[in-house]
């Protein structure tokens, strides 16, 4: 018998490995402000947090400073390095097995809602979700719990019944605010598991055959 019903997941990190374009946009962005970023191997850390909350925090962009850096940042990913995005290894393969068990899948991510869509549509894998759910504003960016929660409302799967699926602490934190269980993407590497350590997570996934068995109770 599966353990859940409805299943949420991050998108960078967790369904696509986007650090190729991700950190590419990062770099260039911060490069506009005369930010030395450093290789692009440095910035991979970045990659799933919110970048309004990346630049603030992390390089001291504040007002009008930081409203560049992101413009620049959504001006160079949108017209070049969206795309460079691919699926990890068997995502396709476990979505579509939990579909065909009846299983609801969803995203809840904090990058714009109209670029993951848009990726999404590009790597023929929208059709598998419910809702796929982003942020509207990048400069007012929602928090993941909210997003959560908006697919959690959408899908209309009880919080005992539903799983999020995430690669960094911020998508644990977020299940956790939003009470769900949490599954760590191991599998994607973007994260040590002890980033996870002060978080309830039921199950470290280091493939995804392993994350599809665990949620169909196998």
């Amino acid at each position: 018998m599966k353990r859940y019903d409805h299943v949420i997941f991050d998108f960078d990190g967790t369904i696509a490995d986007s650090a190729p374009g991700v950190t590419a946009s990062i770099k260039y962005a911060l490069e506009t402000a005369g930010i030395d970023a450093g290789e692009l191997s440095e910035l991979k850390k970045y990659v799933g947090p919110p970048l309004k909350r990346t630049f603030s925090e992390n390089f001291g962009l504040r007002g009008e400073a930081l409203e560049r850096v992101m413009k620049a940042f959504r001006d160079r990913y949108d017209k070049k390095d969206m795309y460079n995005t691919s699926l990890f290894p068997g995502i396709e393969e476990m979505m579509k097995s939990l579909c065909e068990r009846g299983v609801k899948l969803s995203v809840a991510s904090s990058k714009s809602e109209s670029m993951v869509v848009a990726i999404c549509e590009y790597l023929k894998i929208d059709g598998y979700f419910e809702i796929i759910v982003g942020v509207k504003d990048p400069m007012d960016y929602s928090t993941k719990t909210e997003n959560i929660q908006k697919t959690m409302r959408a899908v209309g799967v009880s919080a005992e019944r539903t799983v999020m699926v995430g690669d960094r602490c911020f998508d644990a934190k977020g299940a956790a605010e939003a009470e769900i269980d949490f599954i760590a993407a191991l599998y994607s590497d973007m994260a040590p598991k002890e980033e996870f350590d002060d978080f309830k997570t039921v199950l470290f996934a280091t493939t995804t055959a392993r994350l599809a068995d665990y949620i169909l109770g196998q």
